[in-house]
């Protein structure tokens, strides 16, 4: 708990059966949540698991290559989040811009109906007459 505290702790491998209270409720009590993977011998708290959003749950004894499917789950998640986190723009405007023959279209959210999808194209279907 101490070492979740201090340091930025990435990846959890935790069973369920723990000296003072269980891994679900260890994990659960956590205010910053690594990524975590069970590994235990109780098959009966699996579901209970994925409420804490956890990467996968191993049943022991674990064959290497289950092992080593929930590592490579828990490297694409990682990867996904540290993308995510550069990536994030907080929305400020109601619009956005398009590429339409050459050209920048302002479209505004409220006005999209739907969009289409077409091999290499979308249309964008407007509550205006103009469709994209």
């Amino acid at each position: 708990m101490k070492a979740l505290q201090e340091n930025k702790i990435d990846l959890v491998f935790i069973d369920i059966q723990m000296p003072g209270l269980t891994g679900l409720q260890f994990i659960g009590s956590l205010e910053n949540k690594p990524l975590v993977i069970f590994i235990t011998a109780y098959k009966q708290y699996a579901l209970e698991s994925y409420d804490l959003s956890v990467v996968d749950y191993l049943v022991k004894p674990v064959l290497l290559d289950r092992f080593i499917k929930a590592c490579n789950r828990a490297k694409e998640l990682h990867e996904l989040k540290a993308v995510k986190k550069q990536n994030i723009v907080p929305p400020s405007k109601d619009y956005f811009f398009l590429n339409v023959d050459y050209s920048l279209v302002k479209v505004m959210f409220e006005d999209i109906i739907w969009i289409e999808g077409l091999r290499d194209y979308i249309k964008v279907n407007l509550k205006s007459t103009k469709n994209l």
